[in-house]
């Protein structure tokens, strides 16, 4: 019954930017406020992408512990899977401006892609025709799928204000080489710990469903079936 761990992917990083000029004679604090207008022009926004629900009722309880990594315990019989991936891509654009000196100031606009993929119930063979055991299977295994939705489409929504308090300023680099060789790190430090919070999430959350409470409640109301 346990879900598949999150998986994040980041996609490669396709870097594009207007690059402005700063004047010869601009000092520091002209060319600090004009970095700092360029955030103005940044643009952030994350969506969640779903998947389809399969299911899958061919597998035997063999099969099923096999693809659960689990040895079974006095209540656990894997009669029911969900698996699941879940990962995060984005496109990012900055707008640049160079000071005469070199230096050159970068604003991300992004967009993250937060998905669930190979979204997956399996239910065991050996259930067979019996409604009232499928039922209570299927049941468990729903409040799995409702978990990667949930906290997939919700990470979604509270990302967004968090990346864009957090990019609300101009990255500052020492020259045009060091912004195409630094830019993805940039962003990726302030992604992917946000990314680890919401995997750490999904994981608790499977891990609360599946707690040995839940394995003897679920096998009671299982064997109080016909």
């Amino acid at each position: 019954m346990p879900a598949k761990l999150y998986r994040s992917c980041i996609a490669s990083l396709a870097l594009a930017g207007a690059l402005g000029t700063a004047p010869a004679h601009a000092d520091d604090s002209a060319f600090a406020r004009s970095c700092q207008a360029l955030v103005a022009q940044s643009r952030i926004r994350v969506v969640f992408e779903d998947a389809v629900l399969a299911r899958d009722n061919t597998r035997s309880l063999d099969e099923l512990k096999a693809l659960s990594r689990q040895s079974s315990g006095r209540y656990h019989q894997v009669y029911g899977l969900t698996q699941a991936q879940a990962g995060a891509r984005y496109a990012v654009r900055a707008a640049m401006l160079a000071h005469a000196d070199g230096r050159v100031c970068a604003v991300p606009s992004l967009e993250v892609t937060i998905s669930v993929t190979g979204l997956t119930v399996y239910l065991a063979r050996e259930l067979g025709n019996n409604d009232c055991k499928r039922s209570i299977v299927d049941e468990h295994e729903q409040e799995h799928v409702a978990v990667w939705r949930n906290h997939l489409r919700a990470g979604a929504r509270l990302l967004e204000p968090i990346l864009r308090q957090r990019l609300d300023e101009p990255f500052i680099f020492a020259s045009a080489q060091e912004v195409k060789d630094g830019f993805r790190g940039r962003v990726d430090a302030v992604l992917n710990p946000l990314l680890r919070q919401l995997q750490d999430g999904i994981v608790a959350a499977n891990r609360q469903i599946d707690s040995p409470q839940s394995y003897q409640a679920t096998g009671q109301r299982l064997m109080a079936c016909p």
